[in-house]
């Protein structure tokens, strides 16, 4: 089947298709469970109790989704914002369900990395942004004060 006859299906035919080729070039055991988790940790239609259940024994790259997953409760955020990986952390800084205790935390993360996604999110609050203004990492300041100069701008 060529790519020009494939676009002439009706989608649910062609994502049943991509799926069935998908999967039988997948010989790695699991592989698609795996992707099917990313896939929920993702997911707007995700139930929050199930992220919270996922968020506890996961590895850091589904956590990073989960963190980001705008389903994700402030309990599981928080959790999130503890865990070892800097990019786990740095995710959790994204999310607007993430509470403030929790984001003021995070403004004084050991990891730059951390500090500096907190720095450049706009939702971030406007004391949070000035205290990393003056930030030690000179990346983080200047993000953190071009930030505060774009929210200034806009309002």
């Amino acid at each position: 089947m060529t790519i020009f006859e494939l676009f002439k299906l009706p989608l649910e035919e062609l994502k049943a298709k991509l799926h069935r080729n998908f999967a039988a070039e997948t010989e790695e055991p699991g592989i698609r469970f795996k992707l099917a988790k990313k896939r929920l940790a993702s997911s707007p239609n995700a139930h929050p109790r199930t992220l919270g259940k996922l968020a506890k024994k996961e590895p850091p790259e589904i956590l990073e989704r989960i963190a980001e997953n705008s389903q994700s409760k402030p309990r599981t955020l928080e959790e999130l914002a503890e865990h070892e990986e800097a990019d786990v952390r740095a995710a959790v800084t994204e999310n607007t369900n993430t509470p403030e205790e929790t984001i003021q935390t995070l403004a004084h993360d050991a990891n730059p990395d951390v500090r500096f996604r907190l720095a450049e999110n706009s939702n971030t609050s406007i004391a949070v942004l000035q205290e990393l203004a003056s930030d030690e990492n000179p990346y983080v300041s200047a993000r953190a004060k071009e930030t505060l100069r774009n929210l200034r701008k806009a309002s």
